[in-house]
């Protein structure tokens, strides 16, 4: 009797961090400008952000929720910057050069890593980053 309830009690916490930190990965933000994200061009708006596992692997799912438009995109793991960590805030960075803004990367707001989404290159020296701060999504 004993050991179901370990087990029990072992296999509520695990779910529970499970569910936290699947909340933690749905994120909304107000971009104020169009971008592109592996070459689809999306209009500025409220977006909501977060993993999706597929039958591809894990994606991120960037949705437009005043145009409704929706892309799902590939993406790497890498350290995430030093600043980022630091501050504990989920993070969309973007890189932007003669009017045009490519998203480069994500934060979630916890652990070590952020996710880097591929694009094409800028020249050096022409483009500049940009950070939007994100907030989590409730789950009801």
């Amino acid at each position: 009797m004993r050991r179901l309830t370990m087990c029990t009690m072992m296999a509520a916490a695990g779910l529970t961090a499970v569910a936290g930190s699947a909340s933690a990965q749905n994120l909304k933000a107000e971009i104020p400008f169009s971008f592109r994200v592996r070459g689809a061009l999306m209009p500025a708006g409220q977006y909501q952000v977060k993993v999706e596992s597929t039958s591809a692997g894990s994606m991120l799912l960037f949705r437009n929720t005043d145009a409704r438009r929706a892309i799902l995109v590939q993406y790497s793991l890498a350290d995430a910057p030093k600043a980022w960590a630091e501050k504990n805030a989920a993070t969309l960075q973007f890189e932007c050069a003669g009017g045009h803004c490519e998203v480069r990367g994500l934060y979630i707001g916890q652990g070590r890593s952020a996710f880097q989404i591929p694009g094409p290159a800028f020249k050096y020296g022409e483009s500049q980053l940009t950070e939007l701060r994100m907030t989590p999504i409730k789950s009801e």
